[in-house]
């Protein structure tokens, strides 16, 4: 039991920062779609405006 609780210690301890760099990774990606979306429409749309 002794060997088995400083991984798990150890995992919480690098959870946080992994779990930080997807969301800024996820935060990245989703904002890259929104502009090349919004980027779309203005070139499908732009010659109707």
């Amino acid at each position: 039991m002794k060997d088995e609780g400083p991984p798990e210690h150890f995992r919480r301890k690098r959870e946080p920062y992994s779990g930080m760099m997807l969301q800024s990774l996820y935060w990245a990606l989703r904002g890259a779609i929104v502009i090349v979306v919004v980027l779309g429409l203005l070139v499908m749309f732009g010659p109707l405006l």
